[in-house]
């Protein structure tokens, strides 16, 4: 077990928090999900940075002492962090007289990307399993290729993460989840589950797989979704090959993803323009 220290930027505490702050405070989350995924202990940390020009000028806007301007925006920081699911183990403020500089890239993954690839293969196996086998994980055979494939995905995008390869390894993850949905396809369980039911149960066994693994790859960058997948499959989030077993009772499935209208993105997309 290594013990590894994930230092954050610290935003000024003199305005609102923007999706430009977010993203680049995000891959530090990412980074200290999959450190505590794969056992290592983690101290994650950031806070506000409460000195400067600009706290000093937004105090002299509103006519208000600076520490009152920073200890507001620290409060809204803290909640929006605790809202986004942020996994700080310390936030605290450069009046705390602590500091430390971060400086990494995020990748943003589009709404549609999301929806119609991981989504997509994940609400319509569990809603299948849900709605023909009575919400049971059916029987199926162990794969070892498959097994294979997991395993080999697991180091590849460990490595990716570690060394800050953040697009990529998102990239090999979502190039597993559209041949996941092409083994769906081409297995085609809505005919199969009338003419033969071995082969349909099969396949739908196989997807519960692939599907609680995905949850647990996808962890650190998908920490809310992720957690209700494991949740409905009664996996460990460790970053090592999962598995269901047949026979397995689904419990509180829900559509994964709600679409976000395009107006909101267009209106965030706006906003992240006029300040870039």
């Amino acid at each position: 077990m290594r013990q590894i220290l994930i230092g954050g930027a610290w935003p000024y505490a003199n305005g609102s928090l923007h999706i430009g702050h977010i993203a680049g405070l995000l891959p530090g989350d990412v980074l200290a999900r999959y450190h505590r995924a794969i056992g290592d202990k983690v101290y994650f940390v950031s806070g506000s940075d409460c000195h400067g020009t600009p706290v000093a000028i937004r105090a002299k806007q509103e006519n208000k002492t600076p520490q009152e301007v920073s200890d507001f925006y620290h409060k809204e920081f803290v909640k929006c962090f605790e809202r986004l699911g942020f996994s700080y183990d310390a936030y605290i403020k450069t009046s705390a007289n602590e500091h430390k500089d971060f400086v990494r890239k995020y990748v943003h993954n589009h709404n549609g990307e999301l929806l119609g690839t991981y989504g997509n293969f994940v609400n319509r196996t569990l809603a299948f399993v849900e709605k023909y086998c009575d919400g049971v994980v059916p029987q199926g055979y162990n794969n070892l290729e498959l097994d294979y494939q997991i395993d080999s995905l697991y180091i590849a995008v460990g490595k990716l993460i570690e060394n800050g390869y953040f697009k990529d390894a998102i990239n090999i993850i979502f190039d597993f989840i559209r041949n996941a949905n092409k083994f769906f396809d081409a297995e085609q369980p809505w005919i199969t589950r009338n003419t033969n039911k071995t082969a349909c149960d099969n396949t739908l066994y196989q997807c519960v797989q692939m599907i609680a693994n995905l949850a647990v790859l996808l962890s650190p960058f998908l920490p809310f979704s992720s957690e209700k997948v494991l949740k409905w499959l009664n996996i460990s989030s460790k970053w090592e090959r999962q598995h269901v077993a047949s026979g397995y009772l689904l419990s509180g499935v829900e559509i994964l993803f709600q679409r976000i209208d395009k107006k909101v993105i267009e209106k965030e997309t706006e906003k992240l323009k006029a300040i870039l």
